[in-house]
């Protein structure tokens, strides 16, 4: 009999976990973050121009999508955001920022109301500037 039950918490266990982790990849994937190419300085302040694509799932809750970009070893920190209609807005949207050379985290998050309350969604990739 204990052993039955012991097979019956591992089981449960098991549900759950994977559970968890299920939910958390599905919330994840509300929102995506990309780029198409590495980035390179121009001579003149040595500054480029980096272009991000940001994709939303459609979502009648959907109000906000957000990016930041964080320097990791000496870059700035820049940011923009674009308010969104709900379901029927455009699923991709596009940010540019004038970064120096160095190492980014860029970070969407897409705010949706969901059941009356304000929820963040987000998705991270890293951009080097040479």
């Amino acid at each position: 009999m204990k052993e039955n039950m012991k097979q019956v918490a591992l089981v449960v266990s098991l549900f759950f976990s994977v559970t968890a982790i299920g939910t958390a990849y599905a919330e994840q994937q509300q929102v995506t973050i990309s780029t198409l190419r590495p980035f390179v300085g121009s001579l003149l302040g040595n500054l480029a121009k980096v272009q991000l694509k940001v994709a939303v799932e459609p979502h009648e809750g959907n109000r906000v999508v957000r990016v930041e970009c964080d320097g990791l070893d000496g870059g700035e920190f820049r940011s923009g955001e674009k308010q969104l209609g709900g379901e029927n807005e455009r699923s991709t949207h596009y940010f540019g920022f004038n970064l120096s050379s160095a190492t980014y985290r860029c970070t969407a998050i897409l705010k949706r109301v969901v059941d009356g309350k304000m929820k963040e969604f987000t998705n991270v990739v890293e951009v080097k500037v040479l």
